[in-house]
């Protein structure tokens, strides 16, 4: 808990709660439409209080993203790695994606893969961070893909899936279903398996995501 002095009494707030309000609105206006007033009405803090714990509206969205990056396990690629197949493995981890972006009651879309902020003097190292991020997502899946394919592939498989994956959360804020989305993950893996097939290249034949051809 955190004690913030509100006409001339202390009053508690929970800085854990307050980061996940932040979080809401900066996950739906984005880092630039959102400014220190909406965060200190969101958060239900006055705005000294809210510079004194968290400091600048910059470093308030680095903490917000590490906080989302955490609540939502964004690095975790245990669905392809303890699956019985590479195709289902990736079903599963995009159909969680899917679960997740279009969840009743949050904001549409993933705050890292989707999120968006202007590069300009003073925000540069935000862009860079965000960017960061979604390497490490990458390279997360890359390692995960492993398991199933050479390093090469696994590396240019994560890269296709890594696109397509922010391409679901750019649908999801434009207001795509989940049931679309899905069925845009089932047509992802046939085309992939499709394409491979007209150069000669074999796969599994499997339905879903079926990745292990198109690598």
């Amino acid at each position: 808990m955190v004690t913030e002095r509100f006409r001339g009494r202390p009053r508690e707030f929970d800085r854990d709660q307050a980061l996940a309000k932040a979080m809401k609105r900066f996950w739906l206006l984005g880092f630039d439409a959102t400014s220190m007033r909406h965060l200190a009405e969101a958060m239900a803090i006055s705005q000294p209080s809210l510079y004194a714990c968290f400091g600048s509206k910059a470093a308030l969205y680095v903490q917000v993203v590490g906080a989302f990056e955490e609540e939502v396990a964004f690095l975790d690629m245990s669905a392809v790695t303890t699956a019985s197949s590479l195709s289902k493995g990736l079903d599963r981890m995009l159909d969680d994606l899917v679960r997740r972006i279009t969840k009743s009651g949050s904001p549409k879309g993933c705050m890292i893969l989707g999120g968006q902020i202007a590069d300009v003097p003073g925000q540069r190292h935000l862009v860079l961070h965000l960017r960061a991020r979604r390497r490490a997502y990458q390279a997360a899946l890359s390692v995960a893909l492993e398991t199933w394919l050479p390093l090469k592939k696994a590396s240019a498989t994560a890269a296709v899936v890594t696109i397509f994956a922010r391409g679901l959360s750019d649908q999801a804020r434009d207001g795509d279903t989940a049931a679309l989305l899905r069925q845009s993950v089932e047509d992802f893996g046939r085309h992939a398996t499709h394409a491979t097939e007209t150069t000669g290249s074999g796969g599994s034949g499997s339905g879903g995501a079926n990745l292990e051809a198109a690598a």
